[in-house]
């Protein structure tokens, strides 16, 4: 990741590093703002802490909604966590944009944590900020561009004293040992990621693409590895590609 040893912390899977951060920072009754619609963990997470969840929606188009986040920071928020590829409709907030939220945030003492579980296909990232926000957390995976879903194995990006109290919370067998092979393993070999990355980004999700274009299918403009389609039929095309294999 291009961080010092100190400011990143192995997690199982990526889910792990937002349930940690969850529990670091909201108690029963505080307030959590996440951009709706968004990965279904930092729901999960969040309300296991028994947190009010704040959901400022996506626009039509995709598109981030940046001033309504922005008019629900206030000082009973305690975390804001922003999907970046979005899952499910694969949009980017612009960096520019999450250092805004960044700043704002601080100023109240809230916790930022920024999903980059697709970064190796989007390749944005908030990473450069973490010397200049202390409440800046970044959730990486192996799980999707490294292929390694089954191993749990991810990771949390942050300051070094920030990463010190995720320690405190994170198990100290958390990490298996099957993990930690298939980790170094895939480190080993990155080009063979960046590979995958290539053949999916230049090659697989433009014909996809093009197929729905062609059909006249509504999909989402995408800077992840998945299309969100909007369709009238679903179950029959469900159905339809099922029998295909």
């Amino acid at each position: 990741a291009g961080v010092k040893s100190g400011q990143a912390m192995v997690t199982n899977g990526g889910d792990q590093g937002i349930d940690i951060i969850c529990r670091a920072y909201l108690d029963e009754g505080d307030k959590v703002i996440i951009p709706f619609p968004s990965f279904a963990m930092h729901y999960q997470s969040a309300g296991v802490q028994g947190a009010e969840i704040l959901e400022p929606r996506y626009k039509e188009d995709g598109s981030f909604p940046l001033d309504e986040t922005f008019d629900l920071i206030s000082d009973e928020v305690k975390l804001i966590i922003l999907c970046n590829p979005n899952n499910p409709l694969g949009s980017i907030i612009a960096i520019e944009d999450v250092e805004k939220i960044l700043e704002k945030a601080m100023e109240k003492d809230i916790a930022v944590l920024h999903d980059e579980a697709y970064f190796e296909f989007s390749k944005t990232t908030a990473k450069d900020l973490i010397e200049k926000y202390d409440n800046l957390y970044i959730i990486r995976t192996f799980a999707k561009a490294f292929g390694l879903v089954a191993s749990r194995a991810g990771y949390v990006i942050s300051k070094e004293n920030n990463i010190q109290e995720l320690l405190k919370i994170r198990g100290p067998y958390d990490i298996n040992m099957f993990a930690k092979t298939a980790i170094l393993a895939a480190l080993e070999d990155i080009g063979y990621m960046e590979n995958y990355v290539r053949e999916v980004m230049e090659v697989s999700k433009p014909k996809l693409e093009d197929f729905f274009k062609k059909r006249g299918i509504f999909f989402y403009p995408s800077r992840a590895n998945y299309l969100l389609l909007k369709m009238k039929n679903p179950k029959e095309i469900m159905e339809k590609t099922r029998s295909k294999g």
